[in-house]
C-alpha cells in the first residue's frame, strides 16, 4: 500500500494519477492561452475520434472527447479559422471581449484587470516557487496560467509519490486545495457562464465545461484524499 491516504495500491499508480491530472491541467492551460494551429486542432480531433472512451479517467473528460468529434469532417483550415475568430470574440477584441480571461474581472471590489486580486495570485506563486512566463506581460491572474500552476503542483505530487514522500505528498495537495478554493473554484463558474451565453461560444465553451467540471471533481478528490468534509 502507498501509505498515503489515497485509493491507490502503491505509488506508482497514485504518481500516474498525479501525472494525469497534470496533463489535464496543461491541456486545459494550452486551449486558453492561445488559439490552436491548424496542426495542433487536427491532432485533438483526431485522438478524440480513435478514442472509444474507456481511456477516460473522469465524465467531463469523455464529454470534451464526444464535442470534438463532432468536428471530423469539417476542414482542418476552414475549423481552426472558425476558432481563431471565435477566440478573438470571446477574449481578445478589438471589441470588448466577451468572455475575459482574468479572475479580477470576475471577483473583487473592482471588477477590472490587473486588481489586488491579480497581486494575491502573483503572491500565491511565489511563496510556492513558480514563475509564470511573460509575468509582467500577462496578468497573473489568466486562467491559462492558474492552470498551469496546477499542473505544475500535481507534477510535483507525481515526483514526491515516486520517492515516497508522504509529507511532501500531502503539503503539495493542501496547496493545490488552496489555491482551487481561494482562486479557481472563485471564478470558474462565473467564467464558463459567460462564455455559454456567447453568440460564438462553441469550441471554447467545450473547453470551459471540461475545466468547469474537472475542478469540481479534482476539489472532490482532494479533499477526501486529504480526509476534508466536502
Amino acid at each position: 500500500m502507498t501509505g498515503i491516504n489515497t485509493p491507490f495500491e502503491n505509488n506508482a499508480e497514485y504518481a500516474d494519477f498525479a501525472l494525469y491530472r497534470s496533463q489535464m491541467y496543461a491541456a486545459a492551460s494550452a486551449a486558453f492561452t492561445t488559439e490552436p494551429t491548424c496542426e495542433e486542432l487536427q491532432t485533438l480531433v483526431e485522438a478524440a475520434c480513435a478514442s472509444d472512451g474507456s481511456d477516460c479517467l473522469r465524465d467531463c473528460e469523455l464529454n470534451l472527447f464526444e464535442h470534438l468529434q463532432t468536428y471530423r469532417d469539417e476542414d482542418p483550415s476552414e475549423l481552426r479559422t472558425r476558432v481563431a475568430t471565435e477566440y478573438a470574440e470571446l477574449f481578445v477584441g478589438p471589441r470588448p471581449p466577451l468572455a475575459p480571461l482574468y479572475e479580477s474581472v470576475y471577483v473583487g471590489a473592482v471588477k477590472r484587470l490587473n486588481t489586488d486580486v491579480t497581486m494575491q495570485v502573483r503572491r500565491f506563486y511565489e511563496n510556492h516557487g513558480f514563475t509564470a512566463v511573460n509575468r509582467n506581460r500577462v496578468p497573473n491572474d489568466h486562467i491559462g496560467l492558474e492552470l498551469e500552476f496546477m499542473a505544475r503542483l500535481c507534477a510535483l505530487e507525481a515526483e514526491a509519490a515516486m520517492r515516497d514522500d508522504h509529507a511532501e505528498c500531502d503539503r503539495l495537495r493542501h496547496v493545490q486545495l488552496e489555491f482551487l478554493a481561494l482562486h479557481l473554484s472563485a471564478w470558474v463558474d462565473l467564467f464558463a457562464s459567460r462564455l455559454s451565453q456567447a453568440w460564438c461560444a462553441d469550441y471554447y465553451d467545450a473547453w470551459a465545461r471540461f475545466v468547469q467540471s474537472f475542478i469540481k471533481e479534482d476539489d472532490a478528490y482532494l479533499s477526501a484524499s486529504l480526509g476534508i468534509a466536502a
